[in-house]
């Protein structure tokens, strides 16, 4: 069966996966972008994976202490294709720690309704909405097996939203960090809160990639170079550091 909800056009995936999941009451939910397809056996492989993980040969559980019997969510290796070409993409196996530097899970992954249940959704204040819902999941408990087979073809080009909301990576990881303190270190979350702020000294980093305590302290370091402790000290004090 099948139903169309009519939305009004907001130009970000969020809302409309939040739509879609309200609306569902299956067991199993999977978000699929427009321009990206899957494999035949996509389905199959990762509904078995999370229902009989001990049987799939090809699958490495790896979950975490989760509210439910786990696993809860399967992720596949996937194979981007660009205008420069394509590329078989080998996710690596889940840990929590990873979702703190960068996002290496792609939002079409199978998962159990009770994951969507227990977060707020794709949030609105972030660009890097998938990004920000993967680490609801990694606070919640959720437990992720990988299927390693590439089973999603992930069409990437200058017209997506994902590459339209790398303009905006600085903030969009810095609210991923604000929304969801209790996941990030105590420096991070005085970076997040300054680079919100426009703090001089509180740069982006590498595009995606949001900076772990040690490379704050590194920037402090410099900063203090530069400005002299005791305008730096001035500076810090404002950012809780």
């Amino acid at each position: 069966a099948f139903r169309v909800l009519a939305l009004p056009r907001v130009g970000r995936p969020g809302p409309v996966r939040n739509a879609g999941a309200q609306a569902a009451h299956g067991p199993f939910l999977l978000f699929c972008d427009p321009d990206d397809y899957l494999a035949p056996d996509f389905l199959r492989l990762t509904h078995a994976a999370l229902t009989e993980p001990c049987g799939q040969g090809e699958t490495h559980d790896i979950t975490s202490p989760g509210p439910l019997p786990g696993p809860h969510i399967a992720c596949v290796d996937y194979i981007e294709e660009s205008p420069a070409g394509s590329r078989v993409v080998r996710v690596p196996d889940f840990h929590p720690d990873l979702l703190r530097t960068q996002n290496l899970f792609h939002t079409t992954s199978l998962m159990r309704r009770e994951v969507w249940l227990a977060s707020r959704g794709f949030r609105a204040e972030t660009a890097y909405e998938d990004w920000d819902f993967w680490v609801q999941a990694a606070l919640a408990g959720f437990g992720v097996v990988r299927v390693a087979q590439p089973l999603l073809h992930y069409v990437f080009h200058d017209a997506n939203y994902s590459h339209a909301a790398r303009a905006d990576d600085g903030r969009a990881k810095a609210r991923i960090v604000r929304d969801n303190p209790a996941f990030f270190e105590s420096e991070v979350r005085a970076w997040a809160r300054a680079l919100l702020r426009g703090e001089p000294w509180a740069v982006p980093f590498t595009r995606g990639v949001i900076p772990r305590a040690a490379d704050i302290r590194a920037l402090r370091e410099l900063f203090v170079a530069r400005m002299g402790a005791a305008r730096a000290g001035e500076i810090f004090s404002r950012a809780g550091l």
